[in-house]
């Protein structure tokens, strides 16, 4: 059974490990152009640390618990005002993790957490175009495609596109996605 957590300091640890590694094209895929690879726990820290020790109410960061801790995924840019937030931050680490509806169900429980405690309406993520199992993820819990952004992304020698996706608290809540326990 999946579950969510809010973040600890030794997620931090977590994050390193899984990166352990990895090239900047794995990175970027999580983490986008936030942190520069190779990943240091400084990094980690600068954004992380404020948000675990409560200073940054904009920003949550949660571990993903399936009998052990599995990922993380982070909720920021909480806008109280208008109603929204941003995921990012999605990170399974390990393959094995990958592919079973984990992400889907983490992803669920997450837009419970927005749709139901926050009472937000909107709730948006990014997703680089050619990352067709996470797409397909984003959709199954009912996140739409609402653009491309192309080229946006340098990794390498190469450009990377992406897409902007979003969910409203009415798309949540007409049960065809979910349901507000």
């Amino acid at each position: 059974m999946v579950t969510l957590r809010l973040g600890v300091q030794e997620d931090l640890g977590r994050v390193l490990e899984w990166n352990a590694g990895n090239d900047e094209g794995f990175l970027m895929q999580w983490a986008g152009p936030l942190f520069r690879h190779p990943l240091t726990e400084d990094q980690l820290l600068a954004h992380w640390g404020p948000v675990i020790a409560g200073r940054q109410p904009e920003t949550r960061l949660y571990g993903i618990e399936e009998g052990q801790t599995i990922g993380v995924v982070e909720l920021t840019l909480i806008d109280r005002t208008n109603r929204s937030a941003r995921v990012a931050r999605v990170l399974l680490g390990s393959d094995e993790d990958r592919g079973h509806g984990t992400g889907a169900a983490a992803l669920k429980l997450l837009l419970e957490v927005c749709f139901g405690e926050l009472e937000l309406n909107r709730v948006s993520l990014a997703v680089f175009d050619f990352n067709i199992p996470a797409i397909r993820c984003y959709e199954k819990v009912g996140f739409r495609k609402e653009g491309l952004i192309r080229e946006a992304r340098r990794v390498g020698e190469d450009y990377w596109s992406y897409f902007e996706m979003g969910i409203l608290r009415r798309e949540w809540l007409s049960g065809e996605i979910g349901i507000i326990r």
